[in-house]
């Protein structure tokens, strides 16, 4: 969906107090990688360190970012057995769930971006012309 933007896209921000375009993206580019951490108990501080660490920027930096954290993730659950997959680890903020289970949190958080950054992408006037649902 990023193949028809420009830098000054960027800073499309069509609600004020949300998040802008860039905003957007960089969020779902680090997703992935971000909710690994706190699917291995990382504290809030942890977490605070990390989104401060990397903030893609640019166009160039937003796909690599996007392409380390999914590779990220799916390296990790490659690796997990069935039973660790069962394995139940806590949020910094009480959310328990399996590793199973915070995958499934993962793609839904995903998705769920991935539906906002459709709906900025058609009031910028860019339509992506991608099916959001196959």
């Amino acid at each position: 969906m990023m193949d028809g933007l420009a830098e000054q896209d960027l800073v499309f921000r069509p609600y004020p107090g949300k998040r802008s375009l860039g905003e957007l993206l960089g969020h779902l580019a680090l997703l992935c990688e971000a909710d690994l951490l706190i699917s291995d108990e990382a504290s809030e501080e942890k977490m605070a360190a990390f989104y401060t660490a990397n903030r893609p920027d640019s166009l160039e930096e937003i796909r690599s970012a996007l392409t380390r954290s999914a590779d990220n993730l799916r390296s990790r659950y490659d690796l997990y057995t069935a039973a660790s997959l069962e394995e139940k680890t806590t949020s910094w903020w009480g959310v328990t769930c399996t590793r199973y289970g915070w995958l499934v949190q993962i793609a839904v958080h995903f998705s769920h971006h991935r539906g906002q950054l459709h709906g900025m992408l058609l009031a910028l006037g860019k339509d992506p012309k991608v099916s959001l649902f196959e």
